[in-house]
């Protein structure tokens, strides 16, 4: 069987920018989690600004260039509309809590944050889990002025989880396309 031949300008350009939109499908795709415990005071929304890796174990595969994050503010490597998860574990050692959660904040000006998504859980027991998972579409048109972090809170003295093997407490950044 013979091969076919295609000429010069034969494929219109809306043609190739349609292949390229489907194949080109999430640029970047990246997971950080909390390597260690982070405690937190009662009833007080803590910025986690330490204690944050890229995950590394369990053959974990990103694509495209991987998130920044300093101090546990993190920076996009493009412009384009993110998806944001964040899962937070929080563990009370004394007692059970009426709320435990998490929050996302953003910024567009890279100084003022506003709560973009909360979630909170309660935890029934003493030495008890409370789990949330947040999300958060995020409208990136400049990387030095958008910025994410993370928070958590929770009525009493407790600890956010973590683990260097593992993830407990992360958060996931998913490319969905241009913004």
């Amino acid at each position: 069987m013979a091969l076919s031949t295609i000429g010069t300008n034969s494929i219109a350009d809306d043609a190739v920018t349609s292949a390229k939109a489907v194949t080109g499908l999430a640029t970047t795709v990246d997971l950080w989690r909390q390597n260690a415990d982070t405690a937190i005071n009662a009833a007080t929304e803590t910025v986690l600004t330490a204690n944050w890796e890229q995950v590394d174990t369990d053959s974990f595969g990103g694509i495209g260039t991987a998130m920044s994050q300093s101090s546990g503010i993190f920076t996009f490597p493009e412009t384009g509309i993110y998806l944001i998860i964040f899962n937070c574990q929080i563990h009370s050692p004394s007692q059970g809590a009426t709320y435990a959660g998490g929050i996302i904040q953003t910024t567009t000006d890279n100084s003022s944050y506003d709560n973009a998504a909360e979630g909170y859980n309660s935890i029934y027991h003493a030495n008890g889990y409370g789990i949330v998972t947040i999300y958060h579409q995020f409208d990136v048109t400049s990387t030095s002025t958008h910025k994410v972090k993370f928070v958590a809170n929770c009525e009493f003295a407790s600890d956010v989880r973590g683990n260097t093997g593992y993830n407990r407490t992360c958060a996931q950044f998913i490319r969905l396309g241009d913004t």
